[in-house]
């Protein structure tokens, strides 16, 4: 009977010490209690530090206060001491198993906040598959636990990243940050904090080494105000910049713009009104062919908090009322620091509104078929961390990236010091890498004085005839053009008073991503309007003009798809040229019988005729000939010499 007893008196024991591994505030000792009460209206009033002290003091006297630890655990991570908050929790846990239910959305968002997407996703599961959890929190709970999977999936399914350091010449003690840089990877702007104004520097590479040199401060744009994220131009010639703190601005943050003339920048301007409100505006970023600028912005009208948005130039020194990227760029949350690769299909940006690691995380997102954003691609971790990662930008080729970071985040300590700072460049991995651009440059000159011509001038895809870039050249005649690899163009240009030019060239080959492609324009001047009502008597004038873009099935006069492009631009010049009369000319090859050749040569000349008459050039001004291979402009023993003589030109009649 005894034997019993002692048992039963066993298991009443353990039974009590089990029951008392944890202690409610009720339990306590009134002293403790109001300690703990004044931690609470401590925290209320924010002062979490000062609760903090009060809570290891309850603890210290009672360290099973489970009331305590919840505190605690909520105190730290109002402060960003996650991996305390993260000890606090599991505390609560050991002594507490089932606490709370809804302690294990902080237990969650914690884990999730300090990099441990897998104890995140175990305990927000709790939270959301519990039946008292409803409405908004489990709405906002579940948001998070799908941004856990997806963080926890990324850490174990890294992709390649092997940042490197640039040069000592750019990396100092003090911080650097927001690289940018021209098409041509020659020059590379980046801003600097020098005794705490931030001011823009620049270094050019050495073409020997391929490094970068001393840094020189752009003192014509810097001043006593902040100059911070920038864009320079595809040809550099042109540099939008954000300047804040002015009191002249439209806004806390606005942006400005200067030219480069010579080795000199303009006084740089602000650029006003749509661009610039009197909300925030930075982080800009200028398409290759100079006539878009994304941005960030804080104004009203968007998705979230920061959107990106973009301008479109209209005429020298006047944007557009700028347009929300939409919702594929833009979240409920904060979307900023846009970078438009030259190829203009690939946009960069940081978001803290899409899935992610936490923070703010850089993201793709690529041009659909219909030109519009498609959804953001997340880089992958660890070039997305815990941490905010900043700004990106990437070459030309699309092979190097560029950033700024302090040192690695410290789980649970928040940012580093800022002093930390510096500019980093790695290797893309191939499934985010942009399109391949290679720089098309030159000059357009009038071919009896070669004095340069400021044309107008239109570069297409020839197979699509998409138009990649139309502007008038300024007044030096030169021009810098980025362009997609792999694909043929048409280009034409125009002058009042010259002769319509067109030209086409390929891109095919995988060394022009590398090299840059020259053109040189000679534009026939038209010495004297014709004064004649019909070509009949009329006679050739200067040299033929060949149309390098109009094409014909093969032994056929049926012209091909891609000439309509050429054709139509021929006829809108006729059209704004009303004096100009014209002969078309038709030439073939030496293969075949020369009466068949002729044959061809005229229909083709006839083809084009019509075309222009049925696009409402008068017959009048317009007649046709075929010369069949009698006028040769190369060896007809090669290929390429009789690809140049199968032609179709036109010639000015006066």
């Amino acid at each position: 009977m005894m034997r019993y007893l002692g048992l039963t008196l066993f298991i009443f024991i353990h039974l009590h010490i089990e029951a008392q591994s944890f202690r409610t505030l009720s339990q306590t000792k009134p002293g403790i209690r109001k300690d703990y009460e004044k931690a609470k209206l401590e925290a209320q009033k924010e002062n979490t530090n000062a609760s903090i002290i009060l809570l290891l003091k309850c603890l210290e006297k009672d360290p099973i206060l489970v009331e305590a630890w919840t505190l605690l655990g909520n105190a730290y991570h109002d402060i960003g001491e996650y991996k305390k908050s993260l000890d606090a929790f599991t505390k609560l846990s050991l002594i507490h198993p089932n606490h709370d239910i809804r302690t294990n959305y902080a237990f969650g968002l914690t884990a999730y906040k300090y990099g441990d997407y897998s104890l995140a996703v175990e305990k927000l599961t709790l939270y959301t598959t519990s039946n008292k959890i409803k409405g908004q929190p489990l709405e906002q709970a579940s948001k998070l636990l799908e941004n856990a999977i997806f963080a926890r999936d990324a850490v174990q399914n890294p992709v390649s990243f092997t940042p490197t350091p640039l040069n000592s010449f750019i990396n100092t003690d003090a911080p650097e940050y927001l690289p940018s840089f021209s098409a041509d990877d020659k020059t590379l702007l980046f801003t600097r904090v020098v005794n705490g104004q931030e001011d823009i520097f620049y270094t050019q590479r050495d073409s020997l080494s391929g490094d970068w040199g001393k840094p020189i401060a752009l003192t014509q744009l810097n001043t006593p105000f902040n100059e911070g994220a920038h864009t320079l131009s595809a040809d550099g010639s042109t540099l939008i910049f954000t300047q804040c703190e002015n009191k002249n601005g439209l806004g806390s943050c606005d942006l400005y713009i200067s030219y480069k003339n010579g080795e000199q920048w303009t006084a740089p301007k602000n650029i006003g009104a749509p661009v610039n409100t009197m909300y925030w505006e930075s982080m800009p970023s200028l398409s290759a062919s100079g006539d878009k600028l994304f941005f960030s912005s804080k104004r009203p009208g968007g998705f979230g908090g920061t959107d990106i948005w973009i301008s479109r130039l209209l005429s020298a020194n006047k944007w557009s009322v700028p347009e929300n990227a939409g919702p594929n760029i833009n979240t409920p949350g904060d979307d900023q620091a846009p970078f438009l690769h030259v190829d203009g299909q690939s946009l960069y940006f940081m978001s803290n509104g899409n899935k992610g690691m936490g923070g703010f995380d850089i993201y793709l997102s690529r041009k659909d078929s219909t030109q519009q954003w498609g959804k953001p691609i997340h880089l992958g971790y660890p070039i997305n961390t815990i941490a905010d990662e900043g700004a990106l930008c990437i070459n030309r080729t699309g092979e190097t990236a560029y950033f700024s970071s302090s040192k690695r985040d410290t789980p649970g300590k928040g940012m580093t010091s800022k002093t930390n700072i510096d500019i980093f460049s790695f290797p893309l991995y191939p499934d985010i890498r942009p399109i391949p651009v290679t720089f098309v440059t030159g000059k357009i000159f009038a071919n009896d004085s070669h004095q340069p011509l400021p044309a107008q001038l239109e570069i297409s895809v020839t197979e699509t005839e998409a138009i990649i870039f139309k502007a008038k050249i300024d007044s030096s005649g030169k021009f810098f053009i980025c362009l997609p690899s792999g694909q043929n163009y048409s280009l034409s240009a125009s002058y009042p008073g010259y002769t319509l030019y067109s030209n086409h060239f390929t891109l095919l080959d995988a060394h022009s991503a590398l090299e840059p492609y020259y053109l040189t324009i000679l534009l026939q001047k038209i010495k004297k309007p014709a004064i004649a009502i019909s070509t009949e008597k009329m006679v050739e004038e200067g040299d033929p003009i060949v149309l390098k873009n109009v094409f014909f099935e093969t032994g056929s006069a049926q012209l091909n798809p891609n000439s309509l492009h050429e054709l139509n631009l021929l006829s809108q010049w006729l059209a704004e040229n009303a004096a100009i009369f014209i002969q078309i000319n038709g030439h073939t090859d030496h293969i075949g019988a020369e009466e068949m050749n002729v044959q061809l040569s005229t229909q083709r000349a006839k083809t084009v005729y019509e075309y222009l008459v049925q696009s409402g050039i008068g017959r009048e001004r317009l007649r046709y000939k075929g010369y069949g291979s009698s006028k040769p402009v190369a060896d007809n023993a090669t290929e390429k010499g009789r690809k140049e003589n199968r032609r179709t030109e036109f010639i000015l009649l006066k």
